[in-house]
């Protein structure tokens, strides 16, 4: 999709309620991160949340909390499109996430015929593992200044689909905290990118940009980029910008 007007947009989930999934999808995002890590949101509702994504057209992707074999075992078996997992630092942390998230020989998932994934039901071991290894996004979040210092490292990992940098974690690991229209911000992004792309991985661009305008200049800007991947606002930031604007009509 690289070279093209084409994206895949999306947005993170934090509302626990598999409406907003549905709404989001019926709107016409590609993607929703269903972020378990900052919302409130347990396993069972996240089930149904993934069931709202699949009627309504739009990619569940989860963000777990921790890189842990057991909760990335018990999420994948919900039958997400793929997983967010926090907190990489090192290779050794991609390592793990990959291990955690693909089953044999790439990785060492536990395996359970009579999970949601599989149909509840599988007869056909051997395939499914190679499909969903297949199928399933794994995307390490890199994050600290370690994270960005041993970028290389982790792009290296197989089985690691797409990185995701944190805005801030890079404006701080270049010094320049907060300051994201530092020139060194842009000339970073570039040298990332081509990291990536040498490891035949890409970039999720990330935007926390509020106002519709701001958001469509933070859109440009990934596409300029050569990034086609790109994640904008939280649904609590969308949904409390338009009220805002609505309760504003009252003055």
């Amino acid at each position: 999709m690289n070279n093209s007007d084409i994206i895949q947009l999306g947005t993170w989930v934090q509302i626990n309620n598999s409406t907003v999934v549905e709404i989001l999808g019926n709107s016409g995002f590609d993607f929703a991160v269903i972020d378990l890590e900052h919302g409130n949101i347990s396993l069972e509702t996240l089930e149904h949340m993934i069931r709202a994504a699949e009627v309504s057209s739009i990619k569940p992707i989860v963000r777990v909390n921790e890189n842990n074999a057991s909760l990335i075992t018990k999420v994948l078996d919900l039958g997400p499109d793929g997983i967010v997992i926090p907190n990489i630092s090192t290779k050794e942390d991609a390592v793990r996430a990959v291990n955690h998230s693909k089953y044999p020989p790439l990785g060492n998932r536990g395996s359970c015929p009579c999970i949601r994934e599989a149909g509840h039901m599988n007869k056909d071991w051997n395939t499914f593992m190679k499909e969903s290894n297949h199928n399933k996004t794994v995307i390490a979040l890199v994050e600290g200044k370690d994270g960005i210092n041993n970028f290389e490292e982790i792009a290296s990992v197989e089985g690691i689909d797409f990185l995701m940098i944190g805005p801030f974690d890079l404006s701080v690991s270049l010094g320049i905290p907060g300051d994201f229209e530092n020139p060194l911000i842009e000339s970073k992004y570039n040298d990332l990118i081509a990291i990536a792309r040498k490891y035949d991985k890409d970039i999720v661009g990330v935007d926390f940009s509020t106002g519709l305008e701001e958001i469509r200049r933070g859109i440009d800007k990934w596409k300029e980029r050569d990034i086609s991947t790109i994640m904008t606002g939280i649904d609590k930031l969308i949904l409390s910008q338009v009220a805002k604007q609505i309760s504003n009509l009252k003055h």
